[in-house]
């Protein structure tokens, strides 16, 4: 059973969900069968501990006196999950009241009940106008519900008129809002993977949404400025302080995964432009991820992803805010996941004593570091190739190059990350085998680095030219 789509969801059970999830699994309306019970409760028992979770352990303990059957055992665990499932899908449910309302006046329309129907429909629509909250999923649920009342209405045969235009206007500005978020996302990732993103029909939306004044609208107007962000070069910093401003004044209209998806983009914006060296850009992402921590935005179920407890403290480095980032890696320690709390604490601490020279303590956790991640891996190496060029520990370098120019070509590394860490090896040698008396060659390669795109170490390697 390790690794299976049932453990992995309750994995990730609070301590509240796996007594609700108890009591789901024991009303007869979701689930009539005892052993199905009796499986949870065994998995609760063996702790989710991975030597324990085999089939012949949890058929014995359910069915202690029968002889295993592999058959019924599947049928268990088929059953188990589907009723977990069904848990989650009800804990989505009571926190989603909108969608509880959709759903129920779908099932009074499929029933004729168009007097009740109405009554749903007229009340959510107050509530949803009640509220003023304007971002995607507000629009969707708009859209949703002209489209319901408009097919009641016809199903009803109805002679008055109908909602034809505010149908017509819901799903137009849905689909903005839904283009222009999609386009920011896809864009936002060809900072790293290169592909041929070719969307169609975004000159209409970017045209008609200033036309028809739809930029007031939160869901609009901050994927507009977002997407002008990432792809209007020569005004990109402009658009993306307009972003800012309207992130900062509508956050607490979003829904949390949104507005996690929207500091996102907006770091993301910061980050691409931190190959220029620009300082402007370095504060602005601290800013974002500051912000985002503080307020919960980038904290999932209150917990911060290795990346995000990676990228704040190496950002506060940069900015030689030593003391703060000393504070936030012990502080936020604890809200990493357990598989990678040590490691990450380990090597994020071995970037605060390298950036303080303090290079034996740094190069001491870095030797100790044990992670799957093959960036993490790579961040590390480099870490370490630096420690070696600054103490002239010269053969130790030069082995470590050789080493990760190999390990770069076995390794399924992705597009910008695998062009970044192929660029620091080659520039690292040609930085080592340089004639430090050679101005004319000193003066080539200085140009060459400086002129190279991708490169995330270019201001260290300048410096040491």
């Amino acid at each position: 059973m390790n690794n299976s789509k049932l453990i992995n969801i309750l994995y990730t059970f609070s301590s509240k969900e796996k007594r609700h999830c108890r009591d789901w699994i024991a009303c007869p309306v979701n689930n009539q069968r005892q052993d199905v019970c009796d499986l949870y409760d065994f998995l609760w028992e063996m702790d989710l501990k991975e030597h324990y979770l085999t089939k012949h352990l949890a058929w014995a303990s359910i069915y202690p006196k029968a002889a295993y059957k592999d058959g019924k055992m599947r049928q268990i665990i088929h059953r188990l999950l589907n009723a977990v499932e069904g848990f989650l899908i009800y804990e989505q449910l009571k926190t989603k009241e909108s969608r509880r309302a959709i759903l129920l006046a779908e099932s009074l329309k499929e029933r004729t009940l168009f007097k009740e129907l109405n009554q749903v429909l007229k009340s959510t629509q107050r509530s949803v106008q009640k509220e003023a909250i304007q971002n995607w999923e507000s629009l969707r649920l708009n859209y949703e519900l002209e489209a319901l009342h408009f097919n009641a209405s016809e199903q009803a045969q109805r002679t008055s008129a109908l909602n034809l235009q505010e149908l017509s206007d819901a799903l137009d500005i849905q689909y903005f809002a839904d283009k222009l978020r999609k386009a920011c996302l896809l864009y936002s990732r060809l900072v790293v993977f290169k592909m041929n993103y070719q969307p169609k029909m975004l000159a209409v939306v970017l045209e008609q949404v200033k036309e028809l004044d739809y930029l007031k609208i939160p869901a609009i107007g901050l994927y507009y400025y977002c997407y002008l962000a990432f792809t209007d070069t020569e005004k990109a910093d402009q658009h993306f302080q307009k972003m800012m401003a309207y992130l900062k004044e509508y956050a607490p209209q979003f829904p949390p995964q949104e507005i996690r998806e929207l500091y996102l983009l907006g770091i993301n914006y910061t980050i691409k432009k931190l190959n220029d060296n620009s300082k402007w850009h370095l504060e602005k992402a601290f800013e974002l991820y500051k912000t985002g921590i503080t307020e919960g935005y980038l904290l999932e179920q209150g917990m911060i992803t290795p990346f995000t407890y990676n990228n704040v403290i190496s950002i506060g480095i940069q900015l030689e805010q030593y003391d703060w980032a000393e504070q936030f890696i012990y502080e936020y320690k604890e809200s990493v996941a357990q598989e990678h709390r040590e490691s990450i604490f380990q090597e994020c601490l071995a970037k605060l004593y390298y950036a303080q020279k303090k290079y034996k303590k740094a190069q001491l956790l870095l030797n100790k570091i044990q992670v799957k991640d093959i960036l993490r891996i790579i961040s590390s190496k480099v870490m370490l190739l630096r420690i070696y060029y600054e103490t002239n520990e010269f053969d130790a370098l030069d082995a470590l190059l050789d080493s990760l120019k190999m390990y770069l070509r076995r390794k399924e590394v992705v597009g910008y990350h695998k062009e970044n860490y192929n660029n620091i090896v080659r520039f690292m040698q040609k930085l080592i085998r340089v004639n430090p008396f050679d101005k004319v060659a000193k003066q080539q390669l200085y140009t060459e680095i400086e002129e190279t795109k991708i490169l995330t170490l270019k201001k260290w390697l300048l410096e040491q030219l």
